[in-house]
């Protein structure tokens, strides 16, 4: 599926650069952080993907948000994720995994324990 920039909504511009599979959380069977940058205008970001199958058995919730972080955090990111061993393992129990699967007191995943958000914009296909 392809989404479009969030700042300059070109569609299918988004071009992923690395991401992390994390353990389940709160209202996350599945859950997921990439750095992405938009090959029109240049914006570079952090997506992150929570899917849930919480409810009946045929229901499914999918979250696919962008986040505007400060290029050091980005750059923080983007080290972390590619000093994971195995990105796509969310079992994995190396450093990256360990920092990156910060969660609230709900038990639930929040990229701003990670480092701050600037701006937070719901991914659109």
């Amino acid at each position: 599926m392809s989404y479009l920039c969030p700042v300059c909504k070109a569609d299918d511009s988004l071009k992923c650069n690395c991401s992390i599979e994390l353990p389940p959380a709160f209202f996350a069977d599945e859950y997921s952080i990439a750095v992405v940058e938009c090959l029109s205008c240049r914006f570079q970001g952090v997506t992150t993907c929570r899917e849930s199958r919480w409810g009946s058995l045929d229901s499914e919730s999918v979250s696919y948000f962008c986040h505007k972080v400060a290029d050091t955090d980005l750059e923080r990111l983007f080290g972390l994720i590619r000093g994971c061993p195995e990105p796509s393992n969310r079992r994995c129990q190396c450093r990256s995994h360990e920092l990156l699967a910060k969660t609230d007191s709900m038990g639930a995943y929040d990229l701003a324990l990670i480092v701050p958000v600037q701006q937070t914009f719901e991914m659109k296909s």
